[in-house]
């Protein structure tokens, strides 16, 4: 179709990267033979990119927001809302990487997820009695969304901290399989049996 004033059509497109093979292939006929259009890609994941596609593009990268313009939006949050304190301004800032948007949508998130559960989670349990009723708590107050952006929360906690490695990695796998659809209580009481072993060496 023609537009209606303007000489140029112009068509955006988000998330590109999560266009398949097909509509990836579709996608770069019509860029070839654009029409009198300028489309515009956006992606958090430029690698997932059909290369064929990103080489008849032109890259123009989007810098993070300030952490000073992103404080002042946790302070207008907190002003209007009750946020735990298990997470510092600083863990908030790390986990939105720049974003306003990640930044909204932890904030909100944050307040519906008990503190209790975030304090715990902070502490690699004792036993694995510990591990089972934590897991237990988890699964039983949270639901899957919530649980997988506790995973994303703790795991940039111990990164903060320097942790082990491996319990990083373990806390990955723990994302993959609860997005895999894998029992969340068995899954969260072998992680969390694991984080025991892990902490040990």
């Amino acid at each position: 179709k023609k537009s209606i004033e303007a000489k140029l059509k112009m068509v955006l497109i988000e998330d590109a990267e999560t266009l398949n093979e097909a509509a990836g292939n579709s996608l770069l006929k019509t860029i070839e033979e654009p029409m009198n259009c300028v489309l515009v890609l956006t992606t958090s994941r430029p690698d997932k990119i059909l290369t064929t596609i990103k080489s008849r593009c032109q890259q123009i990268p989007f810098r993070g927001f300030k952490n000073s313009v992103l404080q002042e939006k946790i302070n207008k949050f907190k002003k209007a809302n009750i946020v735990s304190n298990e997470i510092s301004d600083d863990e908030i800032l790390s986990l939105a990487q720049g974003s306003a948007t990640l930044l909204q949508e932890n904030l909100e998130r944050l307040i519906t997820v008990p503190d209790k559960l975030i304090s715990k989670l902070k502490v690699i349990p004792k036993d694995a009695l510990s591990c089972m009723s934590l897991a237990k708590e988890i699964t039983e107050e949270l639901n899957l969304e919530q649980q997988l952006w506790l995973i994303g929360c703790i795991t940039n906690f111990y990164w903060s901290q320097k942790f082990n490695s491996s319990i990083l990695t373990r806390l990955n796998k723990l994302k993959f399989q609860l997005d895999s659809h894998v029992n969340s209580r068995i899954a969260w009481e072998v992680a969390l049996i694991e984080l025991i072993k892990i902490s040990a060496n």
